[in-house]
């Protein structure tokens, strides 16, 4: 998705970072404390005590957020618990053809088409993973787009690389990881894919080469 160089826009906050869990707020944390430190200082992440919310809240906290406050926000989205949901039926089923909706929206918006509505959706930037941001750490070691069903399977195949094999889920390790995959950071952004509506159930993937990209192209 080409774009322009992008300006930090300061007039109503710049711009703000959304996600759903912790372990994506303590890894963007570390990101925004070492690379380009000088053009990421002004970039907020939101919520600031990130909760488990669903796939609406999600979006309609960017939307309010660039209603109220920000030029720009970038939604990142896990896929694990949209999918599982899904499987499970009920309220579920609901939420994924909500994500599936939005983000069609969201495309269509950025390819010049879409409704007024949606319109909104022109300064929001979706990140998805699939299905977990373990992903993107795997994409540091290997090129792939294999399938995982959770984020359980995909941590167990993260553990079989040598320098991962302590894996943990907790702050201390999360925010140490940048720095220990900082040097393979060029192979990740290298081996990342698009991320495809109609392949989430069988192709895995993590577009977060696509925040790196964006905050390169910051003034």
């Amino acid at each position: 998705m080409a774009r322009k160089k992008q300006k930090l826009q300061k007039e109503r906050g710049g711009i703000a970072i959304i996600m759903d869990g912790k372990d994506e707020r303590w890894y963007i944390d570390k990101v925004k404390e070492c690379y380009l430190f000088n053009k990421l200082r002004q970039i907020k992440v939101k919520p600031e005590l990130p909760t488990k919310k669903n796939v609406q809240d999600l979006f309609n906290l960017a939307q309010q957020l660039l209603k109220e406050e920000y030029s720009f926000v970038i939604l990142i989205l896990d896929l694990d618990k949209i999918r599982k949901e899904k499987k499970e039926g009920g309220k579920g089923v609901k939420g994924f053809e909500y994500f599936a909706n939005s983000y069609n929206n969201y495309i269509n918006i950025k390819a010049g088409q879409g409704s007024r509505a949606n319109k909104w959706m022109n300064n929001l930037f979706v990140i998805v993973n699939n299905p977990c941001l373990e992903y993107w750490f795997l994409l540091h070691y290997n090129q792939t787009t294999k399938f995982y069903e959770d984020g359980d399977s995909l941590i167990s195949e993260l553990k079989r690389i040598p320098e991962l094999k302590d894996y943990d889920k907790n702050e201390t390790y999360i925010k140490s990881i940048y720095k220990k995959l900082e040097s393979k950071l060029p192979n990740a952004r290298k081996n990342a894919k698009e991320f495809c509506l109609q392949k989430c159930e069988n192709e895995g993937c993590s577009e977060m080469n696509k925040m790196f990209d964006y905050f390169d192209e910051l003034d």
